[in-house]
């Protein structure tokens, strides 16, 4: 039980860094991608409400286990949500911009 939940909290905290590392490319690369329009902006909104509902979890656990038990699923259910919308948010960009993967030797 304990490994699921590491595995599960690992998963979540790496998606959601990776999406970070996405959004800070986009910023970088933002005059070259005129076609992106508003999506990064969105996408850093995305992860900024994320990180914020990510520290009211952690703080709220913190200070009243009980009550937060209450909540809990509706919590992670809509942190999922949130990081899901994001990866459609970056499947827009792509489709947006014209972007295509190339595997090549």
């Amino acid at each position: 039980m304990v490994g699921r939940r590491i595995g599960t909290i690992l998963f979540f905290s790496f998606t959601y860094l990776a999406q970070l590392l996405l959004v800070a490319q986009l910023y970088r690369l933002r005059e070259l991608l005129p076609a992106a329009g508003s999506l990064p902006r969105f996408m850093l909104a995305t992860c900024a409400v994320l990180l914020l509902l990510g520290l009211v979890t952690v703080t709220w656990e913190a200070l009243d286990e009980a009550t937060y038990t209450l909540v809990e699923n509706a919590f992670e259910w809509l942190l999922s949500l949130l990081l899901q919308f994001n990866i459609l948010l970056g499947y827009l960009l792509w489709w947006r911009t014209g972007w295509q993967l190339e595997v090549s030797k």
